[in-house]
């Protein structure tokens, strides 16, 4: 869109060129007065002044330095005063001999600030700027002497009438200087500022139909145009420029405002010239207190000689102390402070964070530190526990079995029957050992079977009336997936056996929109599990933060929803794309899914 609005200003400005000389040519119309050309002259001159006004401004201001380069040169700077010296002067000066070297001047002066700001880039490519200029100056010159010959050039006094030959050569050359850096400017490198690159387009065409109008109104008319577009073209410009500027600074306070830590900066006065609404936020200061009422946060703090010292010294100091805030209260804060020096003013900066959730995660880390510790003594009193379990078993159990085979065997006349009857109850016990270690059904059939074994194993042997809604058909997953989903309803069947003195337990596991859902819920007496979970935390108990630590294995989410005389609710749902051993096919209740 940008390019295409360049590239219609320079169509438009040189058919406005274009068609002044052809209608200058033939139809011509004396000049009484240029009054119209010298007020309009008068108002860029004044315009351009004040653009080079606001040029310094911006030169010199360190806080623009985020403008672009262009704009902060001194060659940009000397264009917009000469500019507004030419219109000046030809206001002043009615003059027409007098003019015609002022318009000259500007012209070759002009092209020599084009030519110095973009020396690199004319340099690059020096063959296509001697072409344009060649083609470009043979026009111009062509035009000039033609106008001559018709007799509608200068009427200059004697004095100029020796270097008029000179002039016109001069004003050619410098016009095809400018018109070859247009446009190779727009050819090679568009700008984001492009009216900058419209600037000597106008400059040229208007000051050379300045020097060849002569008496003639159309073409006096046409360079009043191009002036009028060139006063529009530097106040679009501008406009432009500030708007950047502002939304520069815009962004930047915004960006401040939405930082979490708190910042300031301030001059060497000590007055505070911005500060971002996390400080006011820290410092407990109402949103729409005044700049000019805000305090400094450390003037009166016991480090601050310390600091400006520091900062004097080195540039920086940074450290944690403590400040009092507008309200009262105590903040722990790491400083950071550095000193900017600014056209030999000083500006200091800092950067407060608050400490206070650090100090919170330290308190934090030292209490998850001390659960893990007792986590970990828990854990091993389990192991431990568990060795004895089955060591009592064996020893007890199948030990004093195998002790009565040995002795049955070493009689005269055994006892077949005792032996055979010692024999299955060994094998039984045996049998009941591997199971509760891992039951082979989960290796050999998958989760369906050892779920639905697990249920019949229950009602076996326990008085609990168990209702099973366990899926069929649910595919074979990896070993961590199942046995982590076993282990959860093993666990809470113990816990139920254990704590809850239900006599119902329904149990529901399916897979739903491409999850597995495993529910186990009785109607016991029920309990806290906040407070058992910190009893857990504390060692008292490990079987929630086992069925927890279990389905967090396997990515899943867990959810225990118990109050008392309401019964336990357990809930699980684990993904399964990232856990099945296949990519079949499988019913869903939810849907159709694919592993």
């Amino acid at each position: 869109m940008l390019k295409n609005i360049l590239h219609g200003s320079l169509i438009l400005t040189f058919l406005i060129f274009v068609s002044s000389l052809v209608a200058g040519q033939f139809i011509h119309q004396d000049v009484i007065n240029v009054n119209t050309y010298q007020t309009i002259n008068l108002m860029k001159g004044l315009i351009c002044i004040s653009v080079f006004l606001y040029w310094l401004f911006i030169r010199f201001s360190r806080v623009a330095q985020s403008l672009f380069n262009l704009f902060k040169a001194w060659q940009t700077g000397v264009v917009f005063l000469l500019q507004g010296i030419d219109g000046l002067l030809i206001f002043f000066i009615p003059d027409q001999s007098y003019r015609v070297v002022i318009v000259c001047f500007n012209l070759v002066a002009t092209s020599f600030l084009y030519i110095h700001l973009y020396f690199t880039f004319l340099s690059k490519r020096l063959s296509d700027l001697v072409v344009i200029s060649l083609l470009a100056a043979g026009f111009f010159l062509f035009i000039g002497y033609a106008y001559q010959w018709n007799g509608y050039g200068w009427n200059t006094s004697v004095l100029f009438n020796d270097v008029q030959p000179i002039l016109l050569i001069l004003s050619a050359v410098s016009c095809s200087l400018l018109l070859a850096i247009a446009l190779m400017r727009i050819q090679y490198k568009l700008k984001q500022y492009s009216e900058f690159e419209l600037m000597p387009l106008l400059i040229l065409f208007s000051g050379f139909l300045t020097l060849i109008a002569g008496d003639n109104l159309i073409i006096w008319s046409s360079a009043v145009l191009l002036h009028m577009f060139f006063v529009g073209t530097v106040i679009s410009l501008i406009v432009k420029v500030d708007k950047h500027f502002a939304a520069d600074w815009m962004l930047l306070s915004t960006g401040l405002n939405t930082s979490t830590n708190a910042y300031f900066y301030y001059d060497q006065t000590g007055e505070i010239h911005f500060v971002n609404q996390a400080f006011k936020k820290l410092f407990g200061i109402k949103e729409y207190t005044p700049l000019n009422q805000i305090k400094h946060p450390l003037h009166s703090h016991p480090l601050f000689e310390t600091i400006s010292n520091s900062l004097s010294q080195q540039g920086y100091w940074s450290g944690e102390t403590v400040i009092v805030g507008d309200n009262g209260n105590v903040i722990s804060v790491h400083v950071d402070f550095n000193v900017i020096v600014i056209n030999d003013v000083s500006y200091y900066q800092a950067w407060f964070l608050d400490l206070a959730e650090k100090i919170a995660l330290r308190t934090n880390e030292h209490a998850i530190q001390e659960k893990l510790e007792r986590l970990s003594f828990n854990l091993m009193d389990k192991q431990e526990e568990e060795r004895r379990y089955f060591a009592k078993e064996l020893h007890d159990e199948i030990g004093q079995g195998l002790t009565l085979l040995k002795i049955q065997q070493q009689l005269p006349e055994p006892d077949k029957e005792l032996i055979k009857s010692v024999l299955s109850e060994l094998i039984d016990k045996v049998r009941n050992l591997s199971l509760n270690l891992r039951p082979s059904i989960l290796d050999d059939m998958g989760l369906s079977a050892a779920l639905e074994w697990l249920t019949d194993r229950q009602r076996k042997f326990s008085q609990l009336a168990i209702v099973s809604d366990i899926s069929s058909n649910l595919p074979r997953f990896n070993d961590k997936f199942e046995i982590s989903v076993f282990r959860i309803a093993q666990e809470a069947f113990t816990n139920i056996h254990k704590y809850s003195h239900a006599d119902l337990v329904n149990i529901h596991c399916s897979i739903q929109d491409d999850y597995l859902q495993l529910t186990i819920e009785d109607n016991g007496i029920g309990f806290d599990v906040g407070s058992k979970l910190n009893s857990a935390i504390k060692g008292q108990s490990l079987g929630l933060l086992s069925i927890q630590e279990r389905a967090f294995l396997i990515n899943g989410l867990i959810e225990i929803s118990s109050t008392p005389e309401n019964g336990t609710l357990i809930e699980l749902r684990v993904p399964v794309f990232d856990n099945a051993l296949d990519e079949t096919p499988f019913e869903t209740e939810g849907g159709n899914g694919l592993l």
